[in-house]
């Protein structure tokens, strides 16, 4: 049986805007390429503060939020088998998808 993934198919790249957005989006996809070998790594675009912090009363500062969005996607990944967390650190609410990106 055919787990449809080409022989190939080595590592893999998710690029998503928030922290969580992957484990949301694709995290059984994400699961199931690492369970078969497939090298997982993510690239977080955003630091992720603005749109929780639209959605909950301010409890924590927005570093303070920042930080604690990152130290779980850093504790998350690893439950899929993801290998990389890279973070790049745009704010959250300007991201532009132009070449700077």
């Amino acid at each position: 049986m055919s787990d449809g993934l080409p022989p190939d198919f080595k590592s893999a790249l998710v690029i998503v805007a928030h922290p969580d957005d992957a484990e949301f989006n694709c995290g059984g996809t994400v699961a199931l390429w690492t369970g078969r070998g497939v090298a997982v790594s993510y690239v977080i675009c955003t630091d992720g503060v603005r749109g929780v912090m639209a959605m909950l009363p301010r409890v924590m500062a927005p570093e303070e939020l920042r930080l604690t969005r990152w130290l779980e996607q850093d504790a998350a990944a690893p439950v899929l088998g993801v290998v990389r967390v890279a973070f790049l650190e745009y704010p959250d609410g300007e991201l532009v998808a132009d070449v700077a990106l």
